[in-house]
Order: structure tokens, then sequence, then C-alpha cells
């Protein structure tokens, strides 16, 4: 993903985020509920990828603001399995993921007001992440 560098590629990256959760939001999700669907994240390690669960949530914030979090839950089990049957001479240390992104809309201005994107590993030995935040104002 390459993020924008000045403020016109910066209104261009925001405006066509609103238009791809527009349209996604007025076809498909409804006001306060959560969808859980099965996903497989791509790996450079395992041909099959990774199994685990998209959950987007929505959530009517105010009038006219409403929240949608897009996050991802890993399969830890089948991940195990996965990583035994690949890397079989290899100690299998276990490791946490955890990644989300979260839109605050104004349906008022049909803007994005707000991005949050964060990603989070952690293992016995480290703990690593990141965490950016963009308001638009």
């Amino acid at each position: 993903m390459n993020l924008p560098l000045t403020k016109s590629e910066l209104i261009e990256w925001f405006q066509g985020l609103t238009d791809v959760y527009l349209a996604s939001y007025g076809e498909e999700y409804q006001l306060d509920t959560v969808i859980k669907s099965p996903t497989v994240i791509p790996n450079r390690n395992f041909k099959e990828g990774i199994p685990a669960t998209q959950v987007i949530e929505t959530r009517t914030l105010s009038d006219n603001l409403i929240s949608i979090n897009y996050s991802t839950i890993y399969d830890y089990d089948t991940f195990e399995k996965l990583f035994k049957e690949n890397f079989p001479n290899q100690e299998y240390h276990e490791s946490k993921m955890n990644s989300s992104s979260n839109y605050i809309y104004n349906s008022k201005t049909g803007w994005i007001e707000k991005i949050e994107i964060s990603s989070e590993t952690e293992t016995e030995f480290e703990k690593t992440g990141f965490n950016m935040n963009y308001e638009i104002k």
C-alpha cells in the first residue's frame, strides 16, 4: 500500500476510500451489525494461505457518524498445523496476530472523517506492531 505524500495525493486517497466504503456500506452492510466470514490470508510460506475470519462491524455513533471496523481473526490451531507440516524441522513458537482498520464515516457529508489502522504480532520473544491514525478536518 502506498501512502500519500502530498496534500493532493492525500485528498485523492481519501476520496477513493470514501467511494469504496460508501458503495460497500450502502449495498451490503446494515447498521449496528457484525458480519463474520471465513477467509484465507495469502502468505509466502504457506501455499494454502492462513485461514482466518474476516469480521465487519458497523456501529451508529451519532445521527451522522457511523463506525465501520474491519478486523481479522486468525485460526491459531490450523496455523500451528500448517507450520508443523511445512517446517517439520523447526520448533513451533506460538504467535498471536491482530489486525484491524476502523473508519468513521459521516453520512451527512459523505466523507470518512477518521481512519485508524493497526496491526500487532506477539510471540514469546517479542511484541511488534504499528498504529496509524488519520483525522480529516
